[in-house]
């Protein structure tokens, strides 16, 4: 015996021992239908039948033999196909949404879901809004285009009015709480199934109802919507359909669409894909509502730090992307601000503006925040007020504001009035105080200017009593030359004149009327003036003498 290991034998690959080979073949396994009765094989295996599998036996065992089977086999498969019922024939498509209504949708097939789905789940609205949302979906397929215009109408302005009124019957049958539940259903259900390939357009016609009937609701979770946007920003198609199903509340509530588009949508436009889509619903809801900068606005729909994040967009981020779209959107800027700021009567604006304007360094924004303060200054006299507190502490901003006001005082003249005119006054005795400080230089030289301004201003100007005094006279003074230098008034250049003009007898009409009365008035001042002066003389006159008399005491003793 060896001292060293010998091996016995060799493992296959899959690690069993192997076996000596010795030319005979192991015998099969045998198998259940050869062992069994029928019966048994028919309990164990119910849905197998006996026959078609003897049948198909009997013609694997014909295609294994060598002598041409394999043609009896090609002949019954011909007779099987032959003998089949041909395919049914594949529904058409509709090729719009239009024709699919047409087609596929009828008011009672809505009417009969909708009360069967209330008469069989009662107490559970959700399963109303997912039956009839999934109805619609199938039946509005279409080969059209699913991306729909904004504000347009569709896919809600192709059902009609009786199917639209079932609809909105539905949704009113329920609370405003589960009115939030269907809004936040039908937009994350926009998302989940056009991620699946799937049709939309019953839950898109939903969101349009909740939309017009109760606009509020598409934004009742700001936090869950954000999320969602988050969820499919990388997914460019899917995401833009979720805002514009959610921006269709703008469509009826202008201050709730400039919410969603602050809120929701702004925030993306520094992403190429949604760039465009930005732009554009913002300009098209201003647009729909017919806002331009004469509007007039009652309130404004945005708050100062929510309106001066918009500035910074519009000025600094925006500037960064595709020009053209940032050209569009400052294009718009003006309108925006009209709705956000309302006439400048916020007197907390000027100070927020204020503040802001010593980070700016973009021109177009410095500029718009220098109008903004000048017109708070003409529009809310508490801005000045703010104005004088913060004047020594912010020297620079003020003096940058002073230089506008003074470079486009013609479009700024009305923001003179008597506080204006002393606060600039106080400014320039603040500003001589510290004449050798640097800062001091621009809001001295801009001072003086707007101080002489305002000096001409009260100089300036025309004296129409004066002036229309002195024509008269002077229109006297013509036609009396005239008539001295012609003997006559008749024979005068001015006579000519009226004669030409077909008003000379008018004149002379006139001027005889006017004759007749001051010949009237004289001859009633001659009897009547007298008298009244006899009177007045007789009753007042011993008055008269004693007040002389006591004047004349009460001097000397001063004197």
């Amino acid at each position: 015996m060896s001292d060293k290991w010998e091996t016995v034998g060799k493992n296959n690959k899959s690690g069993s021992p192997s076996v000596k080979k010795n030319g005979k073949k192991p015998k099969p396994m045998p198998k259940l239908e050869d062992i069994l009765p029928q019966g048994s094989l028919m309990a164990m295996y119910p849905d197998v039948d006996p026959e078609s599998a003897a049948k198909e036996k009997e013609a694997n065992k014909d295609n294994n033999n060598k002598g041409g089977g394999g043609g009896k086999v090609e002949v019954v498969a011909k007779k099987k196909k032959e003998s089949a019922p041909p395919p049914p024939p594949k529904p058409k498509v509709p090729k719009n949404i239009t024709e699919a209504v047409k087609m596929n949708l009828r008011v009672d097939d809505l009417r009969q879901l909708i009360e069967a789905c209330q008469t069989k789940f009662p107490d559970s609205p959700l399963l109303w809004l997912r039956d009839l949302a999934s109805y619609l979906n199938l039946k509005l397929v279409n080969e059209g285009s699913s991306d729909f215009e904004l504000f347009g109408g569709e896919p809600l302005s192709a059902l009609s009015p009786n199917m639209k009124k079932s609809i909105v019957g539905l949704i009113q049958n329920v609370g405003d709480n589960m009115c939030e539940v269907y809004a936040e259903t039908c937009l994350a259900n926009i998302g989940h199934e056009m991620a699946k390939n799937l049709s939309v357009l019953g839950w898109i016609v939903i969101s349009q109802v909740l939309a017009e009937l109760k606009p509020q609701v598409l934004m009742s979770n700001v936090n869950r919507l954000i999320e969602l946007r988050n969820s499919y920003q990388n997914r460019p198609s899917i995401c833009i359909a979720i805002l514009k199903a959610l921006g269709e509340a703008g469509k009826y509530d202008l201050k709730l669409g400039m919410k969603i588009w602050l809120d929701i949508m702004l925030p993306l436009i520094t992403m190429k894909h949604f760039t465009k889509f930005v732009v554009d619903y913002v300009t098209k809801l201003l647009d729909h509502h017919g806002i331009d900068e004469r509007s007039k606005i009652e309130k404004p729909v945005m708050d100062i730090p929510n309106f001066l994040t918009l500035q910074d967009i519009v000025f600094v981020v925006a500037s960064q992307g595709n020009k053209e779209y940032c050209r569009q959107l400052q294009q718009e800027y003006p309108r925006i601000r009209h709705l956000a700021l309302a006439g400048f009567d916020n007197h907390e604006l000027f100070p927020s503006v204020m503040a802001k304007f010593k980070a700016q360094n973009m021109p177009n924004q410095m500029c718009d925040s220098l109008d903004i303060m000048s017109r708070c200054l003409i529009n809310n006299p508490a801005s000045l007020v703010h104005w004088q507190k913060l004047y020594i502490s912010q020297l620079a901003e003020s003096g940058s504001l002073l230089q506008y006001i003074n470079s486009n005082w013609s479009q700024l003249q009305n923001i003179d009035s008597p506080l204006f005119r002393d606060t600039i006054q106080a400014f320039q005795d603040y500003n001589l105080s510290i004449s050798h400080k640097e800062e001091a230089a621009l809001c001295l030289d801009a001072c003086s200017d707007i101080l002489d301004r305002l000096a001409r201003k009260n100089t300036t100007g025309f004296y129409w009593k004066t002036w229309s005094l002195v024509l008269l006279l002077g229109i006297g003074a013509v036609v009396t030359c005239d008539v001295q230098a012609n003997q006559t008034f008749h024979k005068s250049h001015i006579a000519a004149f009226l004669r030409d003009a077909g008003q000379y007898d008018r004149v002379c009409a006139i001027r005889d009327q006017v004759v007749s009365t001051c010949d009237q008035v004289q001859a009633w001042g001659h009897k009547n003036l007298p008298v009244y002066y006899e009177t007045t003389a007789r009753i007042a006159g011993p008055y008269a003498a004693k007040a002389i008399e006591v004047t004349k005491d009460v001097s000397e003793v001063v004197l």
